[in-house]
Formats: C-alpha cells, sequence, structure tokens
C-alpha cells in the first residue's frame, strides 16, 4: 500500500523504517504499526521477508477510533508553556494569557498594596492574613492549576506560607482583574472552578469601567453578589471591610478625578444570584443573570461580560 493511503479496513499511519529500507508496497497499518497476520510488529524491529504476502489473510477491522481526539492537558503542558505566558490548567484544557496590559496591572497592584499592610502586616488594620500576587494555585488534588491576580488565606487555615513552588491550599479570597480578552475566561471558566473549590469570596474589578463586584458563595454553589462598587468613594468592601478601601486608588488617572458617588445600595445589586456553578460540561458553559434596572444599564455599558461562551481555545489578553 503507498504511503499515506488507507482503505476501509485500515488506520492511516506512517511506517516506522529503517535509514536505507526500501518501504513496503503493500501493508496495512493499525495507527503507526504494521498488521502482520493478525498481531501487531513494530517493522524497524521485525522487517518483513520479502515472501511474506500480508494481504493474503482476512484483515480484521480496526479497533481504534478513526478520528484522532487531542489528549487532555496535564501538568507537565503548564511547564513545557513559554515562559513570556500565564499558563493555567482547567478540566484538561490548557489555557495561555499573555503579560496583563497595563490598566490590568495597575489595578492589581493598587488592591494588593492597599490590602497588604493593614491586613498582612496589621498596620493600622486587623491583620491575620496572607495575601499574595499571583500565586500558582493545584486545586481539585492537583488537576487544576491557576494563578490568580490576587489571593488571600486566614492564617487561622495557613498559620505559616509554605515555602514551594506552589500552593495547595484553597484560597479564603481570590480577587481577578478582568481585561477585555479574558472577561468570559474570568467570569464563566474560573469563577465556576472557585466556587466548585469552596473559595469563600471572589472580587471581579474591571479597570476600564471601574467597578469592583463582591461576590459571596452561597449555598448549592451559587455566586451571589454581596457588594458592588463604581466610582473613587472609600468604600467597605467584604471581607475586608474592617478599613475602607479607596477605589481612586485602583483605576489609572482616577485619584486626580472628583470623587463620585458609588456603592451597592446605589446599583441595587446586593443579594442578587450572579453564576451558577459548576457548570454542566468544562467546554460549554451557559449562566443565568437576574438583571435589576441598574444591573442592565452596567450590562449596557459594557462592565458585565456575556453570558455564555465556549472554552477550549487559546484565551490572549
Amino acid at each position: 500500500m503507498p504511503h499515506g493511503r488507507r482503505d476501509d479496513n485500515t488506520c492511516p499511519g506512517p511506517p516506522l523504517l529503517r535509514p536505507g529500507q526500501p518501504e513496503p508496497s503493500a501493508v496495512p497499518f493499525f495507527g503507526s504499526f504494521p498488521v502482520v497476520r493478525g498481531s501487531l510488529s513494530l517493522l524497524a524491529m521485525n522487517p518483513l521477508p520479502a515472501t511474506l504476502d500480508p494481504m493474503s489473510e482476512p484483515r480484521r477491522p480496526p479497533t481504534a477510533p478513526r478520528f484522532w481526539t487531542k489528549r487532555p492537558a496535564t501538568y507537565e503542558d503548564v511547564l513545557d508553556a513559554p515562559e513570556d505566558v500565564r499558563a493555567e490548567l482547567i478540566d484538561g484544557v490548557l489555557y495561555c494569557q499573555a503579560s496583563p496590559a497595563t490598566p490590568h496591572a495597575y489595578t492589581a497592584g493598587g488592591i494588593g498594596m492597599s490590602l497588604g499592610p493593614p491586613f498582612q502586616w496589621g498596620r493600622g488594620g486587623p491583620g491575620g492574613r496572607h495575601i499574595l500576587a499571583a500565586p500558582e494555585v493545584h486545586l481539585l488534588d492537583g488537576q487544576a492549576s491557576v494563578i490568580p491576580d490576587l489571593a488571600g488565606w486566614r492564617r487561622e487555615r495557613m498559620p505559616t506560607m509554605p515555602e514551594a513552588a506552589y500552593l495547595s491550599l484553597v484560597p479564603d479570597w481570590i480577587c481577578e482583574v478582568l481585561s477585555p480578552s479574558t472577561a468570559k475566561y474570568d467570569r464563566f471558566v474560573k469563577a465556576p472552578l472557585y466556587a466548585r473549590c469552596g473559595v469563600q469570596w471572589l472580587w471581579l474589578a474591571d479597570p476600564l469601567a471601574q467597578t469592583l463586584e463582591v461576590l459571596r458563595l452561597g449555598q448549592g454553589g451559587l455566586w451571589i453578589v454581596a457588594q458592588a462598587f463604581t466610582g473613587t468613594d472609600a468604600v467597605s468592601a467584604e471581607p475586608f471591610d474592617a478599613v475602607p478601601l479607596e477605589l481612586a486608588l485602583l483605576w489609572i488617572g482616577a485619584a486626580e478625578e472628583p470623587a463620585r458617588a458609588g456603592g451597592a445600595e446605589a446599583l441595587g445589586l446586593r443579594g442578587q444570584v450572579f453564576l451558577i456553578s459548576p457548570p454542566a460540561s468544562p467546554f460549554t458553559s451557559a449562566f443565568s443573570l437576574a438583571l435589576s434596572p441598574s444591573m442592565s444599564a452596567l450590562w449596557a455599558s459594557g462592565s458585565l461580560a456575556r453570558l455564555t461562551t465556549s472554552v477550549g481555545s487559546v484565551v490572549r489578553s
């Protein structure tokens, strides 16, 4: 059989030949191995005799699927990813993101610098937390590997910070900073994963819309909007409500602008069910959102992502 050709009872696959060895003219292939008298034999190790005619005997139909499918990704794929991308593994799918843009980095840094002194070091606040920027966290017994923009643990659960390449303890709080290219991924892929793992608090900060959503994990694995803020006011955002958070420090150029009114009560979002988790499929998910008139305005302004998305492709910032 010519190389690359197939018939009804064979699967395509290149033969394995020694250097200089002629290609057989008629050998049925099963994957990458030649079928010789009902058994698999590696051609490179056992070349066929010139007098053997494998087509003289009936051939069995192949048991392997004719259509090749991509294998699920593993943590080895994360390690093999280029160093200049952020690689994450969720439900057997590898997601790669480019380095964040300036607004994304500015907001993430502003949140970390605002929460670190009072809640990690106890300077002007209660302390009692470990807060890390972009830590690698392994969830679901290592089946998922994510790098949230910020994550926090109560010291009751993590008395000392381990010196390790990654952390396996589920965070109490996670913050994801949204960008136009990753907002769907953060909302509809990572947020359900966090709910499935038992993360109690999730912040979604949008530096372009200048909004901060505080989600609390409710019964049944539902994310509930506990608070939502916009503008440049100082707000009390749970679970760090012991010290006011100045929103003006989170948005580029907002510190020089006049303060604008904001807060969860003004937006009318408190207590609304936001995300349904976990998804029915790791590849496609659809979530419902109970829209109040104020949230509809946010939707129209583009600060809320679309409700459906297909996952599995590479996500780039």
